[in-house]
């Protein structure tokens, strides 16, 4: 007994100088907080994978733009409001890009098939499930230059569960500490889920340099995608990463592959949250779509033809409706950055050793930058300072495809949903997404 009790006083002693490290700093003390003495913000932590949102989103209405917790030795800094920024994507020229048109058509083309499949069935179909595999198929063709094939099971699960695993921790920051995640069985699951992902990863690139290397793309230290002719461009992410290695020197086949497992799992994790949110905001809002179906008219003028460059250029309400759902749902909805020296943040010099937790979530929330926060309105992004840009294609792609056969909608209501934080933002349970073929709603409006 009496050792049980001179353990529980060591370890508060630990919590407590633990809690105090940075408690005492003068910037964080004058910070907006509501801290518990020794256990911090301990009783405030999410409770589940759909608390997070819900619980974060409290915090910011309450100490909105900028505050201070800490639970155990974890010390954070939660920022909910910021500026917009350019983000810069070099490693991606549009040039490049246009070489996939071909290939996100084909993924396009085949969701399109599988959901008429469905709907014969049911009109209402849980759309999160088909766009996930979509997106994985299209992502592992463009970045590796494969085929998910016989693997593609094993690999898409190894995904979803690593996504759980990340958030986990995230929610319970005891997680992070290697004995507890080791004792609690935790680490032998991560093992075997990553062993996963890296084994089919180190397979594709072992495969892809024999198959260059036959091709004769290797062995040119002066390789630049830029004097290669147009017509031959069209190379998998993967294959620039292994043709400008140079053999090892410049990146070793760990680096590769750990530079296309990060554009594998977010690549396929946002891509597949941006088209179902875009396609569920588009679904409830009838007289968004109608727009968009007028623009379809315009640019398509009834020809069934595969979309060029120019023609996903000119979708331009379209590229505005996704970018109001990615404002209102964006995909990473929570990240955070460790300070390794001292960090400017408003008037607060952040000290060395805190997580600074970034929620976009809320920051596209900000009434001081949206008026009517919660509203869907993709006239947001109507100015003419969106001109010229060419983002998103991929998406634009992928919902044009679907919209061009179908008309949307669905009963889920905006302020019922419950989310669930995985890597990114998803619906709990289904999205369910009714979809009504082009020719029968022509054809219901004909006859009422």
């Amino acid at each position: 007994m009496f050792s049980c009790i001179k353990g529980l006083l060591v370890t508060a002693a630990v919590l407590f100088a633990l809690s105090f490290k940075f408690c005492d700093n003068p910037v964080l003390k004058c910070m907006p907080r509501r801290t518990r003495p020794l256990i911090g913000n301990l009783l405030d932590l999410p409770t589940s994978l759909t608390t997070l949102i819900p619980t974060m989103r409290m915090w910011v209405e309450y100490f909105p733009g900028i505050c201070y917790g800490y639970v155990l030795w974890f010390h954070y800094v939660l920022v909910s409001t910021g500026r917009h920024r350019k983000l810069l994507t070099p490693t991606f020229h549009f040039s490049i890009l246009d070489q996939f048109l071909p290939i996100f058509q084909q993924h396009s083309q085949a969701l399109v098939r599988t959901l008429q499949e469905r709907v014969q069935r049911s009109s209402t179909v849980n759309v999160w499930p088909l766009v996930g595999d979509t997106t994985l198929d299209a992502i592992c063709h463009t970045a590796m230059g494969v085929e998910l094939g016989a693997r593609e099971d094993a690999y898409r699960r190894a995904v979803i569960e690593m996504g759980n695993i990340v958030q986990q921790k995230s929610i319970r920051p005891w997680l992070r500490i290697p004995f507890v995640f080791r004792m609690l069985g935790k680490e032998q699951h991560q093992k075997d889920t990553l062993a996963i992902l890296h084994g089919f990863s180190r397979s594709v690139i072992a495969k892809r340099r024999q198959e260059l290397l036959e091709e004769g793309h290797l062995g040119d230290s002066g390789f630049c995608i830029e004097d290669m002719p147009v017509t031959k461009r069209r190379l998998a992410f993967l294959d620039l990463l292994i043709m400008t290695a140079q053999d090892g020197a410049v990146m070793s086949d760990e680096d590769i592959r750990e530079e296309v497992d990060t554009f594998m799992f977010e690549g396929h994790d946002t891509t597949t949250s941006c088209i179902n949110w875009a396609l569920y905001n588009i679904a409830r809002s009838p007289d968004v779509q109608r727009k968009i179906e007028r623009e379809l008219d315009e640019v398509f003028a009834g020809d069934d033809r595969a979309p060029s460059r120019e023609d996903i250029g000119n979708l331009k309400y379209l590229e505005c409706a996704i970018k109001e759902s990615m404002r209102l749902f964006p995909p990473v909805t929570l990240f955070s950055r460790r300070t390794y020296e001292t960090a400017q943040i408003r008037e607060y010099e952040i000290p060395p050793g805190i997580d600074i937790l970034i929620f976009p979530y809320m920051i596209h929330r900000d009434p001081n930058h949206w008026p009517e926060p919660d509203r869907y309105d993709p006239d947001r992004f109507l100015p003419e300072a969106m001109k010229g840009r060419h983002p998103y294609s991929y998406v634009k792609i992928m919902v044009a495809a679907i919209l061009r056969k179908f008309w949307v909608e669905t009963n889920e209501k905006y302020e019922d949903l419950v989310f669930e934080m995985s890597l990114t933002i998803q619906k709990h349970g289904p999205l369910n997404i009714k979809f009504v073929p082009k020719t029968r709603k022509a054809e219901m409006i004909r006859s009422g």
